[in-house]
């Protein structure tokens, strides 16, 4: 299964993340599993619009301190410099 680690228990602008899998320009959908530092995890969807930037679904998940996290989509643009993915903002 695909995976992408973020940063953080939650996402939010400026939130990095690291893919582990190669994103291909082809507009299409690709089932992932997202984890977070706090080493919670769910389902997503990355739609993959370039190679430098992705639309990212995760589906709705509890942290770690038992905060609900509804579903949210967000936009991410890869950072050459730093080699990592960073949100964008949230659609």
């Amino acid at each position: 299964m695909n995976r992408i680690n973020f940063q953080d228990t939650h996402l939010y602008p400026g939130c990095l993340a690291i893919f582990f899998f190669n994103i291909v320009p082809n507009n299409t959908v690709v089932a992932a599993v997202a984890v977070f530092s706090d080493g919670g995890y769910t389902n997503a969807e990355v739609e993959q619009i370039s190679t430098e930037e992705v639309i990212v679904h995760i589906d709705s998940h509890t942290t770690a301190r038992g905060t609900d996290i509804p579903r949210k989509t967000w936009r991410l643009r890869y950072n050459k410099k730093q080699e990592v993915w960073k949100v964008v903002e949230k659609m």
